[in-house]
């Protein structure tokens, strides 16, 4: 009887310290987000990768695989060029028809919130199209802190077209009789 409710008791407290840190795990993890955006057909689009803040978090290397539809977006490249991990030079960068995996290290620590790297895609989908650009994996170091991760979605709209300008009349008159100023308006 008595080793039933040690065993029981034993149960409870695993699971609360399982809870317990499950959920302080995912208060320290730092959010790692992609935004809703919007493109058109046959365009390169620079879709920033947005952190938390990152301040003592010792972040000196991250991983991104990311996964899209292979009939609307093709990854090309990827870009630190005004973003947090821009001391860190150039990315390394690897794509199949359906993902793409971006790496970059420095020896800089990386700190504050805001765009960490920007991904290059070329938009090949219609006009209606739409995609979810979705994390598959996201590491930050060798997996310390965590990430908490946050997809984003693509659609693809169609150009608007030129405006047609149209004006009449034709010749406009401005100010009093000795000083007229006159303009003409022609194809």
């Amino acid at each position: 009887m008595y080793v039933k409710k040690f065993f029981f008791v034993l149960l409870l407290v695993i699971n609360y310290v399982f809870l317990a840190n499950t959920i302080l795990l995912s208060q320290s993890a730092i959010e790692v987000s992609l935004p809703d955006t919007s493109s058109y057909p046959d365009t390169l689009i620079k879709i920033p990768v947005y952190v938390g803040d990152v301040t003592g978090g010792s972040i000196y290397a991250i991983g991104i695989k990311i996964s899209f539809d292979s009939k609307m977006l093709k990854a090309v490249g990827a870009t630190t060029e005004g973003t947090l991990a821009s001391l860190w030079g150039t990315p390394t960068f690897n794509s199949d028809s359906t993902t793409a995996v971006i790496g970059i290290a420095g020896t800089t620590v990386l700190t504050e919130s805001g765009k960490l790297i920007k991904i290059i895609l070329r938009v090949i989908g219609s006009p209606g199209d739409t995609t979810k650009i979705h994390f598959e994996e996201f590491i930050f170091n060798e997996g310390s802190p965590a990430a908490r991760t946050k997809d984003g979605i693509l659609r693809v709209e169609e150009k608007a077209k030129n405006p047609e300008l149209f004006v009449s009349p034709t010749v406009l008159d401005f100010g009093a009789a000795k000083d007229t100023m006159r303009f003409s308006i022609s194809n």
